[in-house]
C-alpha cells in the first residue's frame, strides 16, 4: 500500500483565493495625499472633458443673458412707473387749478353786486358837511380797498375804470356809441374781474 496521502481540497481553496487577491487591484478607492505626496500623484491619467466644459461657460453666458434681460425689464418698468407717476401729478395740480378757479368765480358771482354797487355808490357819494359821516363813509371806504387788494393777492384783480379814463377795449365794453374823436368813460355802469390774469368780465361803461 502506498504511503502518499490525497491532497486536502480546503487548502487547495485557500490558495486559489490568496492568488486572485494578489493579482487584483482595487482602483475604486480615491487617492489619498499628505504634504509633499502630492506630487506623487500620476497626473497623465487624469482625464478632462473639453465638452464638459463648453457646456458649463454656455450654461453661464445664458444665465447672465437671462439676468441682464431681466435687469432691463425691471428697469423699463421703473422708468414707466416713473413718466406715470409724473403724469398723475401732472394732472392732479391740473384739477387742482381747475377747482380754485372754478372757487374763485363762484364767490366773485355772490360778491360782485356788492362790490359794484360800493364802488359807485363811493365813487358818486359828495363829501359830508359832518365830520363823524365822513370819517364812517372813510372807513368803509377803507375796507373795501382793503378786501380788493386781498382779491388781488388771490389772483383775482377787479377792473375799476375812473370817469374821465380813455376807453380800452379789452378791458371794457360801451354800452354807446361816441363821436368823439378821443374815447373817455363818461360813466362807470360795471366792474370788470380777471381771475389768474384772465379776463371773466369786461367792465361796462358809458361813453
Amino acid at each position: 500500500m502506498s504511503n502518499t496521502n490525497p491532497a486536502n481540497p480546503t487548502a487547495s481553496i485557500l490558495k486559489a483565493n490568496i492568488k486572485k487577491k494578489a493579482e487584483t487591484k482595487d482602483t475604486s478607492k480615491p487617492i489619498h495625499t499628505q504634504g509633499n505626496d502630492f506630487n506623487q500623484v500620476d497626473l497623465v491619467n487624469v482625464k478632462v472633458n473639453p465638452a464638459s466644459i463648453i457646456a458649463d461657460d454656455n450654461q453661464s453666458i445664458s444665465q447672465l443673458d437671462e439676468l441682464k434681460e431681466l435687469a432691463e425689464s425691471w428697469k423699463t418698468k421703473a422708468l414707466r412707473f416713473a413718466a406715470d407717476n409724473q403724469n398723475i401729478l401732472k394732472q392732479h395740480e391740473l384739477d387742482n387749478q381747475q377747482v380754485i378757479k372754478r372757487t374763485k368765480k363762484t364767490i366773485l358771482t355772490l360778491i360782485m353786486p356788492f362790490l359794484t354797487s360800493m364802488n359807485l355808490a363811493f365813487g358818486m357819494m359828495p363829501k359830508s358837511l359832518d365830520t363823524n359821516v365822513n370819517k364812517y363813509i372813510d372807513g368803509l371806504k377803507s375796507q373795501l380797498d382793503k378786501l380788493t387788494n386781498d382779491l388781488k393777492n388771490a389772483q383775482v384783480e377787479l377792473i375799476i375804470p375812473t370817469k374821465g379814463e380813455e376807453f380800452n377795449p379789452t378791458t371794457m365794453t360801451s354800452l354807446n356809441s361816441s363821436e368823439d374823436e378821443e374815447l373817455t368813460v363818461k360813466q362807470v355802469v360795471g366792474l370788470g374781474v380777471r381771475i389768474d390774469g384772465q379776463l371773466i368780465q369786461a367792465a361796462t361803461v358809458m361813453l
